[in-house]
């Protein structure tokens, strides 16, 4: 049996190399299975080992356990059948050893406080006006209220700033502000009073009052007609007709504009704003983290649009602003501009990028400016996921990620989600809650994913902005 090296802090802990002839990116992805499966092959408890290191080339995992449980490893290693399809198999495992070469860089998985960056992301809040007050919290708030640090410090993410990616209010109305505003600074309180907190906008925070329908059809004609990148262009002009469409379109806009004001007062740090974009630079650690706070609903409409306009038809039609939204080329291109010396780039929108809520002209400009960023954070579809994008001609390209909603309805489902970027190991984590049904408490959403929680390798791109 091959000498295993004693370098933990505790005497009685051993360190074992593995070589995996597999990618980072597969095994990022299955390491509590490799972990499981490991421990079934040796018939040792899995709780009495773990990762502690991962090198990168192909993958060495450094794995730490009693002298006992790593020689029954290695003797299952030894003795394993080659033509069985067990974890040696499945992980490709060439080497099993006390030390093996490695040709490049390798991380430690037990990452000092600088080396994690972690995050929250809410979204889809729907706060309704409630008579009794803003000091009144409907029951959805209280539950995550109290659940919220435990949950997240139960599972190692420890934010230091929150995103919410629109429908904070439901109907755009003041008192629902009002209401968020005393609720997330409660969220803030949770966490740390500190924490800054970012929000965009969504359909629901549009004031519809302010929507004049025949001048709003008139709106929609001139996109059907003209296209998005027109009327984006015409917003930004100068000209007399151009500024009455942009006081126009803004209008709908005013609570929620009030509203983040309000919020940059509360959090003390107000976004810089470009024509368009509303972005923050972000000190943390050494890094500039920047975000790009994008509007999708800039053109969003109401919903009883066509039933305003008499158009009298039974026939059943998809939603009002379905393939009329734009983010627009100037939006996009700002945003990168404003961000392209950060360390780690983040947009947040609120409706899902690269889908027929975009006009087909914008979803070129999507797969063309989106790309640059790190992480882009969504909502509007009330369903969690997280997605690798790299379009055509893109080298390396973004994590879209999906909180779900945290209110809707009572019988809806509720969810948030929180990521970690995990400089020391090369990792970022996402970890997906849900509300529960058969025990009413927050808990990870094994629905979302396996586990509740998705590990992935950081891409080439943001590890040379991070110099790892």
């Amino acid at each position: 049996m091959p000498m295993i090296s004693e370098t933990g802090p505790h005497p009685r802990m051993k360190d074992l190399h593995i070589r995996l002839e597999m990618n980072p990116e597969d095994f990022a992805e299955n390491r509590a299975i490799f972990l499981n499966d490991l421990a079934t092959a040796a018939n040792i408890d899995p709780s009495g080992i773990s990762i502690v290191g991962l090198r990168v080339g192909c993958v060495i995992v450094v794995l730490r356990g009693s002298d006992e449980d790593l020689g029954a490893i290695v003797e299952a290693f030894r003795s394993r059948s080659r033509d069985r399809d067990d974890v040696f198999a499945r992980f490709k495992v060439e080497a099993v050893r006390d030390e093996l070469p490695v040709a490049m860089k390798s991380f430690t998985l037990t990452p000092k406080r600088d080396d994690v960056l972690s995050w929250l992301h809410l979204s889809d809040l729907h706060v309704g006006s409630d008579k009794t007050g803003v000091g009144s919290l409907d029951d959805w708030m209280k539950d995550l209220l109290r659940d919220l640090k435990q949950q997240l410090a139960a599972h190692k993410f420890a934010p230091r700033f929150i995103l919410v990616s629109g429908d904070i209010a439901f109907s755009g109305a003041e008192a629902e502000y009002e209401r968020a505003l005393d609720f997330l600074g409660r969220v803030r309180k949770k966490l740390g009073s500190e924490i800054p907190l970012f929000a965009v906008p969504g359909n629901h925070d549009i004031q519809w009052s302010e929507i004049v329908p025949k001048r709003e059809a008139q709106l929609r004609q001139k996109l059907e007609s003209s296209g998005s990148d027109a009327v984006i262009d015409e917003l930004a002009a100068e000209t007399p007709a151009a500024k009455r469409l942009h006081s126009a379109v803004m209008k709908r806009h005013k609570n929620f504009s009030n509203f983040r004001s309000r919020l940059a007062e509360m959090v003390g740090l107000a976004p810089a704003e470009r024509r368009f974009v509303s972005y923050v630079k972000y000190p943390s650690d050494g890094l500039t983290i920047g975000i790009a706070l994008l509007n999708s609903a800039l053109l969003s409409t109401r919903g009883d649009l066509l039933k305003e306009l008499g158009s009298g038809t039974s026939v059943p039609i998809p939603p009002i602003d379905m393939s009329f939204l734009a983010l627009g080329e100037s939006q996009l291109r700002e945003a990168y501009e404003a961000l392209e010396d950060c360390n780690i780039r983040i947009a947040v929108l609120h409706h899902p990028p690269f889908t027929n809520w975009f006009s087909e002209e914008d979803l070129v400009h999507h797969r063309t400016w989106l790309p640059e960023f790190d992480f882009v954070h969504r909502g509007h579809e009330h369903v969690p996921s997280g997605e690798l994008r790299t379009p055509v001609g893109v080298t390396s390209g973004m994590l879209e990620l999906a909180s779900g909603a945290l209110h809707t309805r009572e019988t809806w489902y509720r969810g948030f989600s929180a990521v970690r970027l995990d400089l020391s190991q090369g990792l970022v984590t996402t970890g997906y809650w849900a509300f529960g049904e058969r025990v009413r408490r927050w808990h990870l959403d094994t629905l979302a994913s396996e586990s509740g929680v998705e590990e992935r390798v950081i891409g080439p791109r943001l590890r040379g902005r991070l110099g790892i």
